[in-house]
């Protein structure tokens, strides 16, 4: 009560209605103190970043996005959801339409994530994952969401889409070498093709020809792989016929 009996003194003492009314108070901000999502339904996450690379082993997508920072304040659950968009799907701004092939369409829960450290974003938390299932030739878009022990914000808008195609290794500009070694012996050397991000391991293999020969009688003479890391790649051909001149080729 904020008065006394008379109306004019103040008074601090407490009736019992109002300490069941103080308690269920405390009861209602003990509840949604913990969960912040609780006032942010609708508001998704901004769209995310997708970027693919190739390894030794496939396509991936690694993907980035960002959670406003008062959300951080319990663990968080992230998923994402991705699948591959026709070429000419519709963007409205960076968002595509229902013409996606929604069909297939998957879903990959990604569990509790750590946020990257970014100390120049003081405004939210950065996290990466990164989604290892896709196949050559698609174009596919991303979306993600994130969730805490009781409610789920909006899937975010679907990220720019990226395309699944890889470009085969391809040769430098610069000139290819021959020294021969014998009569029937040479040596080649050339610089390392240029290779798609991540792809660290490339096979070359090098093809002979006699000049005087018909396409038929093209023969490959030397394989290998590398890794890239030399400066230069050397392959040494052996047991050519004497007096025969050849056309030397490199695939990789």
């Amino acid at each position: 009560r904020m008065r006394s009996a008379d109306g004019w003194q103040p008074c601090f003492e407490f009736s019992q209605a109002d300490l069941s009314t103080l308690a269920a108070f405390a009861a209602i901000f003990e509840c949604v103190a913990p969960y912040p999502f609780l006032n942010l339904l609708g508001a998704p996450l901004r769209r995310p970043q997708a970027r693919i690379a190739m390894n030794d082993f496939g396509l991936l997508a690694t993907l980035q996005w960002h959670v406003p920072l008062e959300l951080g304040g319990g663990p968080l659950s992230h998923e994402v959801w991705f699948g591959p968009v026709e070429e000419d799907d519709d963007f409205e701004g960076c968002a595509t339409r229902a013409t996606a092939l929604r069909e297939l369409w998957q879903h990959v829960p990604c569990g509790y994530m750590e946020p990257i450290s970014e100390d120049d974003d003081l405004e939210n938390l950065t996290f990466q994952f990164d989604v290892p299932i896709l196949h050559e030739g698609l174009t596919y878009a991303f979306r993600v969401r994130c969730r805490n022990q009781h409610t789920a914000l909006d899937w975010s808008e679907p990220s720019l889409r990226v395309s699944a195609c890889v470009v085969p290794p391809y040769p430098s500009q610069e000139a290819f070498s021959l020294l021969p070694i014998s009569e029937s012996a040479v040596q080649l050397e050339w610089a390392p093709f240029y290779a798609s991000d991540g792809m660290n391991l490339v096979e070359y293999r090098v093809i002979a020809q006699a000049s005087d020969c018909s396409e038929a009688s093209e023969q490959v003479v030397a394989c290998f792989i590398s890794d890239g890391r030399q400066a230069t790649e050397t392959a040494t051909v052996t047991y050519l016929q004497p007096n025969v001149s050849y056309i030397f080729a490199v695939e990789a």
